[in-house]
């Protein structure tokens, strides 16, 4: 096969064979990346529905989409033999890794999380592995982990959520390539001996490679089938710190509970046998291999709207600038005080005094959000304002602030000389100054205690601190001073949206030196974080990952560190979990406006609308600050309620008039409703406050709407610019070079937004709205059957609101394979969700349903559309 070609790939060359079938290197020619092709082998005698049975479970295995899991892409026939097109990893295989030696408890840890993690998702969507062992384990250059062939899965009962078990019998009439699968030392009992096979057998499976990887050998050595079954028989596997002294105890106690013979005693699910792995402790941050479910953003957009969740990014949810902590106390009052922490001002000139400023100033703000009754603003919101700090009024009608820290850096050497001053709007006179001096260290413990008894003192608390209270606000969270000056100066740079990568090399040099500052993690994962979310490379995600999960082991009780855990959660699409993090850090800091905006955002994802406008009030509640109205406006836009929508955005834009943030969604809700001066004139205004990505996308989808398509391709390519990595963008841009006759670079846009949009799936598989995205450029491209499934994979996935985009997308879809039946049926579910019937009847890719009688019929019906309510129907 070597030189020919299989549809659009080109076989390099032959990387292996085996009782599967070949194995060949390809060339994808169309989106111009190396692919696997696995040419499964034909089974001799096999009954004529072996095929199919072969591509239903690959078909299977495509909808897996998991950080630690090679995936499928394509599924074809050649010549009478099945092909699965698969991703190409490099690096080595386990079992070649393993041949080298012993590999180290923390990595042992570390790779069986990942591949706990990897089995838990395919089990969730009903694929079952079969063969899990070394040589299907690949680890890639980048220290990362990757389950091969779960191309030959197969396909059985989806877990129930309510006990995350599934089974399945072997059916003797339906064949498997090669018989029973599966490699018998590897194979759990019930495998070894035809009975049933679930998803405890690949938890065996995976505790037969964990007590690999621990001692060096199998548990039942190298005896073929017959021997095993014997052995088996005959007595549990040893405990694997019985074979090697070295293993942990408490890991030997989680590989046997992956070992019990009979299935019901065994760990029930890999999601269990992950948790008690984490259970353990994972330096895995330390050793280059990253802990399991790959964290990030998804992308936010709406039709050809531009994501707004990047404005969201300016409102404090960015995941490097930390939560702050505060314990749950009884007399916490309704509406907290709230003390904002300006910028430090350095007149000293000494650079060394910005690095320990901004430390020095993140200190207080950690460790004074312990205190109920305080909300803390810290100094990443406070920035604009550094340039007229004497401005108090300004602080307080657009932060919500009660009292201001305002801190300065008279001399940074040969000892630092800090001046300290606690101000309120409307007073002249400071409620208390000081001058504090010595080492770095002495003035955080002096600055700590001090503005403790000025705030209890000027009645800010209203009550006096308990002695558990100033124990926590006066912990230091390192004793180390190079590791506290490499914190600070990191800090400094992400404040004032420095070098990105230079603050993460200082993060990694502080918990280096002090691998037990906790903070310094939970800000090393926000900083690699905030790097993904500009340049979207998965790995980047994967390190924020283990970095937050390393701050999670050393304090799972930091209000900051729980913030951190549901932000990386959530931007990677695991909401439930989000959820459960971000109240959990409510729990220990309940008036964090903060996280109540941040929990609203997961719940309106998750299609809770009703609990994500409460949250949000609670937020608004909480704190007179622009992006809690904003963020609630946003919530309000995507549930298709647009006057709500208006009234928030409008509130906002009042808090922060020097805000493009606010004026960018007004104008792109003005556009939804219709009146495109009113759009235009936001967006022009947001503009001349900022020429952002997201503002100028909003501007060329207006400028489109109007028919200006020279002017909406400049403001796209001006887009772009500024952020070449947006798949929407392309997308955007390919649908104006078709106004304009250029047909072959509209191609080739989409093209580009297809592979973005695959990108990003890798770090978040279950981002519904650029699922369907990319279903839209693949039926624009003629790709019907990619297309269709993953139209309908976008709607099975969806929760309100993203239910009608889905949808919208899904009848789009169809539209464009002339599939009108399809496509009305998907408009009136679009519609009866919030889709206006008045884009429905200018958007180009419905065009063809225009001219049928239903398609009026279903926009004028509009049953159920929450738009209706509200006037926005036209």
């Amino acid at each position: 096969m070597i030189g020919s070609s299989v549809g659009p790939y080109q076989v390099l060359d032959k990387l292996g064979a085996g009782g599967m079938g070949e194995v060949f290197l390809g060339h994808d020619t169309r989106l111009h990346r190396k692919v696997a092709l696995k040419c499964l082998a034909a089974v001799p005698g096999a009954d004529a529905d072996l095929g199919a049975h072969l591509l239903r479970e690959a078909r299977a295995a495509a909808r897996l989409n998991h950080p630690n899991i090679a995936a499928v892409y394509d599924v074809i026939e050649h010549e009478g033999r099945t092909i699965i097109v698969m991703e190409y990893v490099q690096g080595e295989s386990l079992r070649a890794h393993l041949m080298r030696g012993r590999i180290p408890i923390e990595q042992v840890i570390a790779i069986g999380r990942q591949l706990a993690s990897a089995l838990a998702t395919a089990h969730a969507h009903g694929v079952i592995h079969r063969d899990l062992k070394p040589a299907n384990v690949q680890l890639t250059p980048d220290g990362s982990v990757k389950v091969l062939d779960f191309g030959v899965a197969r396909l059985i009962a989806p877990v129930d959520p309510t006990t995350d078990v599934v089974t399945t019998t072997r059916q003797p009439s339906v064949m498997s390539v090669g018989g029973t699968p599966g490699t018998p030392v590897y194979m759990a009992p019930e495998q070894l001996v035809g009975g049933q096979a679930d998803a405890r057998s690949d938890v065996y499976s995976l505790g037969v490679v964990l007590f690999e990887m621990a001692t060096g050998r199998r548990p039942y050595g190298d005896a073929g089938s017959m021997a095993l079954v014997a052995a088996m028989s005959a007595g549990d596997a040893p405990p694997a710190d019985a074979v090697d002294s070295r293993v942990p105890h408490g890991l030997s106690e989680a590989i046997a509970s992956a070992l019990e013979r009979e299935p019901e005693k065994r760990c029930q699910t890999a999601r269990e046998l992950e948790d008690a792995l984490g259970r353990l402790g994972d330096p895995a941050s330390t050793t280059g291999i990253h802990p399991p479910g790959a964290l990030v953003l998804s992308a936010k957009t709406t039709w050809r709207l531009a994501t707004a969740a990047a404005i969201l990014l300016t409102i404090g949810v960015v995941g490097w600038r930390p939560l702050l902590m505060r314990w749950r106390a009884h007399g916490t009052p309704t509406h907290p005080t709230v003390l904002a922490i300006l910028p430090v001002d350095n007149p000293s000139g000494d650079p060394q005094g910005e690095y320990l400023g901004a430390g020095i100033a993140s200190l207080v703000a950690d460790n004074f959000a312990s205190i109920p009754g305080l909300t803390i603003v810290s100094r990443a919101a406070t920035t604009p304002y550094g340039a007229k700090r004497t401005d108090l009024e300004a602080l307080q009608r657009d932060l919500g602030a009660g009292y201001v820290l305002d801190l300065s850096v008279e001399a940074a050497s040969p000892k630092l000389q800090l001046a300290a001053r606690l101000r309120r709007p409307g007073s002249t006179v400071p409620d208390w100054s000081e001058v504090i001096a010595g080492d770095a260290l002495s003035v955080e413990k002096m600055l700590l205690e001090r503005l403790g008894r000025a705030l209890e003192q000027s009645g800010a608390l209203a009550r006096s601190l308990t002695r558990a209270e100033w124990d926590r606000l006066q912990t230091l969270p390192t004793t180390s001073s190079d590791a506290l000056m490499a914190y600070a100066q990191a800090r400094e740079l992400l404040d004032k949206s420095g070098n990105v990568d230079r603050a993460i090399a200082l993060l990694q040099q502080a918990t280096t030196t002090d691998p037990r500052f906790v903070t310094a993690w939970a800000l090393l994962g926000g900083a690699r974080l905030e790097k993904y979310q500009t340049e979207r490379l998965p790995s980047l995600a994967i390190q924020a990952t283990a970095a937050v999960q390393q701050a999670l082991a050393l304090d799972p009780n930091q209000a900051s560190v729980r913030y951190q855990l549901g932000n990386v959660q959530y931007r990677t699409g695991h909401l439930p979990d989000a959820a459960e993090s971000l109240r959990r850090a409510l729990e220990l800091q309940p008036d964090s406006d903060d996280t109540h905006r941040l929990l609203g955002q997961v719940l309106a994802d998750s299609g809770n609308i009703d609990g994500a406008v409460a949250e949000l009030k609670k937020a608004v509640a909480i704190r007179r600050y622009w992006g809690n109205p904003f963020t609630l406006g946003f919530v309000e836009f995507n549930a298709g309620r647009y006057q709500d929508a208006l009234d928030a955005f409008r509130a906002a834009a009042e808090l922060a008039s020097s805000n493009p943030g606010p004026l960018q969604m007004l104008g792109t809700t003005y556009y939804l409703l219709g009146d495109t001066q009113q759009a235009i004139g936001n967006l022009e205004h947001a503009l001349r406050l900022g020429k952002s990505a997201p503002a100028y996308a909003n501007m060329a989808m207006a400028y489109y709407e109007a028919g200006r398509y020279e002017d909406a391709l400049a403001a796209y390519q001006e887009s772009l610019n500024r952020d070449p990595r947006s798949a929407l963008n392309h997308r955007n841009i390919g649908d104006v070079y078709q106004r304009l006759g250029r047909t072959s670079d509209a191609r080739q846009e989409y093209e580009r937004a297809i592979a973005l949009g695959d990108e990003l799936l890798v770090v978040n598989p279950n981002d519904v709205r650029t699922i369907a995205l990319v279903a839209l450029c693949e039926a624009k491209l003629g790709r019907k059957d990619a297309a269709e499934r993953h139209a309908a994979e976008a709607v099975a996935l969806a929760r309100a609101p993203n239910n009608r985009e889905a949808l919208q997308r899904s009848a789009e879809v169809h539209a464009l394979l002339n599939e009108p039946e399809a496509a009305l049926k998907d408009l009136e579910g679009a519609v009866a969700s919030g889709f206006l019937p008045r884009m429905a009847r200018t958007e180009d890719e419905l065009a063809s349903l225009r001219k049928l009688p239903r398609f009026e019929e279903i926009l004028r019906r509009q049953a159920g559309n929450p738009a209706a309510a509200q006037g926005a129907q036209k």
